[in-house]
């Protein structure tokens, strides 16, 4: 029979209502919440917003890529 273990995520959650101006006035309809990896070398990021919800992975190194490319624009 295979191993099977449990685990706690840690996550985190930021009102978008703080950070984005399209979601001003939407107290806590608007959110971002960000999941760890177990393994610590990547998240699983949900935005929800009034007009929807979008759910993706990204990896650590792919979170450092996308930093220095927005950088690039400042």
């Amino acid at each position: 029979m295979p191993e099977i273990t449990k685990h706690k995520r840690d996550s985190k959650v930021a009102y978008l209502s703080e950070f984005d101006y399209c979601s001003q006035g939407a107290k806590f309809n608007d959110f971002i919440e960000v999941t760890r990896w177990i393994n610590g070398i990547g998240y699983d990021v949900r935005i929800s917003t009034r007009t929807g919800s979008q759910i993706f992975e990204i990896t650590a190194g792919q979170i450092d890529a996308l930093n220095s490319i927005i950088k690039e624009f400042e």
